[in-house]
C-alpha cells in the first residue's frame, strides 16, 4: 500500500518507491534477495577458504625438489617486497614438512569440505538458473 495525500493520489515518496521498485535495479535487488545472495556468498567463501587453502598447501608441497611451498606461491601472488615475502613464507611449513605432517584425518576432512564446497556451488547454480535440485549422488 502506497502512502497517499489528502486528494487520494500517491505521495512523492510512494511514486518514487514504485518507480525504483519497477526499475531494473529494483528487480535485480528482489532477485538477489530471492536467491539469498548474501548468505550464499559468505558460505561459499568460507567453504572455499576451508577447502582450497589446505589443498593448495598439499599440492604445492608435492614438489620438494624445487622448494616452492605455498608461502612462496602466496608471496609471489601478492606481489609484495622480498622482505615481506620472507615473512609470508614463515607463516607456512616447508614443502617436505607439509607432506610428513598430513594425517588421514586431515585428508578426510579436506575431502568432506571439498564435497560440501562442490554441493554449495551446484545448489547455487540450480537456484540462479531455476533448475530442479539434482539427485543426492550427483553432488
Amino acid at each position: 500500500m502506497e502512502p497517499s495525500n489528502a486528494a487520494g493520489r500517491p505521495s512523492l515518496f510512494g511514486r518514487l518507491r514504485s518507480a525504483i521498485s519497477h526499475s531494473p535495479v529494483g528487480r535485480g535487488w528482489r532477485r538477489s534477495s530471492d536467491l539469498e545472495l548474501g548468505p550464499r556468498s559468505l558460505g561459499f567463501a568460507a567453504l572455499g577458504f576451508l577447502t582450497l587453502v589446505p589443498l593448495l598447501i598439499i599440492v604445492s608441497s608435492g614438489d620438494p625438489e624445487r622448494g616452492r611451498g605455498f608461502g612462496q606461491w602466496l608471496g609471489e601472488g601478492l606481489g609484495v617486497s622480498a622482505a615481506s615475502r620472507e615473512l609470508v613464507e614463515q607463516l607456512f611449513t616447508r614443502p617436505g614438512q607439509a607432506l610428513r605432517t598430513t594425517t588421514a584425518f586431515g585428508i578426510a576432512a579436506l575431502a568432506v569440505f571439498g564435497l560440501t564446497f562442490a554441493a554449495a556451488v551446484q545448489a547455487g547454480y540450480e537456484k540462479v538458473w531455476d533448475l530442479p535440485p539434482g539427485r543426492w549422488w550427483a553432488r
